[in-house]
């Protein structure tokens, strides 16, 4: 009997002992043959718990493999979202998540979506009570959290109060990648620098 070999993933969810959220990948193996399908291989496999920090050049060509070899670990499609906190005060935000998502849809081959969440509280503009539930729905279904330039001082200031933090800690503790480079990489710390503030604007360091 010849038999054809399909497998299928899938995510599912459990919860342990603590009532905590357990995130699975579900893998069948299915032969066909005669009309009929044998399952004849289950497991279980935990999706990873990573985090990624880069220095500069993010989406440069040097960093391609990083980026598949971490993706590769993820079910696909991979359900991945870039964090545009960070440069969420340029005027050119919108041109640098473009080319964000042109990076990964070409050389990662991973589509890419935005998250949209450049202000979560007001600044001279009002923040989008809508765009920012979106966002923290991408965010928080995402496997692989990707954000980089900026600065990390205005990310910090959106972040504070609002889920963004809980939400990156639940992946690092029950699954996903978490991909941390240039500004965005200076707020894992318990101290970053203001480097718009001070190179830029010639304020004084000062703590936050």
């Amino acid at each position: 009997m010849e038999c054809n070999g399909t497998i299928v993933l899938q995510t599912i969810q459990l919860t342990d002992q603590t009532g905590a959220a357990l995130r699975l990948q579900f893998r069948e193996i299915i032969m066909v043959g005669f009309n009929r399908k044998y399952y004849f291989r289950i497991f279980l496999m935990s999706l990873p718990r990573i985090l990624v920090i880069m220095g500069s050049g993010e989406t440069a060509p040097t960093m391609v493999t990083t980026h598949r070899r971490m993706t590769a670990l993820l079910p696909s499609p991979v359900k991945a979202v870039v964090l545009d906190t960070p440069y969420g005060f340029q005027e050119n935000a919108p041109e640098l998540a473009a080319k964000a998502v042109e990076y990964f849809s070409t050389s990662i081959n991973v589509d890419l979506v935005v998250a949209g969440l450049v202000r979560l509280h007001d600044t001279h503009i009002a923040a989008d009570p809508v765009a920012i539930e979106r966002g923290l729905r991408a965010l928080s279904d995402a496997d692989y959290i990707f954000a980089g330039p900026g600065s990390p001082t205005y990310a910090l200031r959106q972040w504070a109060g609002s889920p963004v933090a809980r939400i990156i800690n639940d992946k690092l503790a029950n699954g996903g990648i978490v991909t941390f480079a240039s500004a965005a990489a200076l707020t894992l710390g318990r101290a970053t620098v203001p480097v718009y503030e001070v190179y830029k604007v010639g304020q004084d360091v000062t703590r936050l």
